[in-house]
Formats: C-alpha cells, structure tokens, sequence
C-alpha cells in the first residue's frame, strides 16, 4: 500500500504546480500583451470567474477530506477506496477543481490568455498526467481500478 500512496502523491503534486505555472503565466502575458476577453460582457464574465472559483475551491476542499479519510485507513486500503465523495463523479476532483479555479480567475481578470493557458493545461492533464497516473494506478491495482474507470469519466 505505501508504493500506491507515494506514486499517487508523487503524480498528484505535479497538478498544483502546474496550475501554479500556469497562474504566472497568465499573470505575466495579461501585463506585457493585454487582451481582454470581452469588455461589453465584462460584469457576467467576472460573475461567472467569481463562481468557478468559488466551486473549484471548494470541490478541492472536497477532495482533499476525502484524501485524508484515506490516509486514515492505510492499512484497509483498497482500490475500490476511490469511490467515495467527489471520486464518484470525477477520477481526478482536484485536477478539475484547479482547473476551474484558473478558468475562473481568467475570468476575473478578463484575460484571453487565461483562457489559452487553462484550455493547454487542460490538453496537458488529460494527454499527459493523467494517463501517466492512471497507467500506475492500473500496475498497482489492475481489475478494481479498471472497473473504476468504467464506472466514473476522467472529468465529469
């Protein structure tokens, strides 16, 4: 069970960092090349940042209890433990939740380029960590974590 936890932490860090790259990203390209998305629906586009952040924060939360009730029980530790609060609608809650809350700050901040670089942040969690992730999932867990993925979508 420690190999699945540390390969899991591993993979499941590189998420957050990224998200944060992104963030700088965007911070800087909105300063040096600013373009907004749309000044005549300015208040809607905030208004709906404003939400996206507030889901995405607290879908991570979410997430994050229901990580450490599995910390909790290491040593009952299965596979099937995955299927439990947002693990049941989504195989990577806090990827999407961080997801969310980079599209809702672009929002915010009325970027364009926000919306670029979550939509590459999005094509690199999907074709890149995820399918890294779930491939060790697969070695460590095979026929449970298989079922799991036909039974709950990657994103929603």
């Amino acid at each position: 069970m420690g190999k699945i936890l540390k390969l899991f932490m591993g993979i499941v860090s590189a998420t957050p960092v990224l998200i944060l790259a992104g963030i700088v990203l965007v911070y800087i390209m909105s300063i040096v090349f600013p373009v907004a998305i749309s000044m005549k629906f300015r208040i809607p586009i905030i208004l709906a940042g404003m939400l996206l952040i507030i889901l995405g924060t607290a879908t991570v939360f979410w997430a994050n209890k229901i990580s450490k009730l599995f910390h909790q029980s290491l040593s009952n530790m299965t596979c099937f433990d995955f299927m439990h609060g947002p693990y049941k609608f989504s195989r990577h809650p806090g990827a999407l939740s961080m997801i969310m809350m980079l599209l809702g700050l672009s929002f915010v901040m009325n970027s364009f380029w926000g919306v670029i670089v979550t939509v590459g942040m999005f094509l690199l969690l999907t074709f890149v960590f995820i399918p890294l992730e779930e491939k060790s999932l697969i070695s460590h867990c095979s026929e449970s974590y298989l079922e799991y993925k036909k039974q709950v979508r990657m994103w929603l």
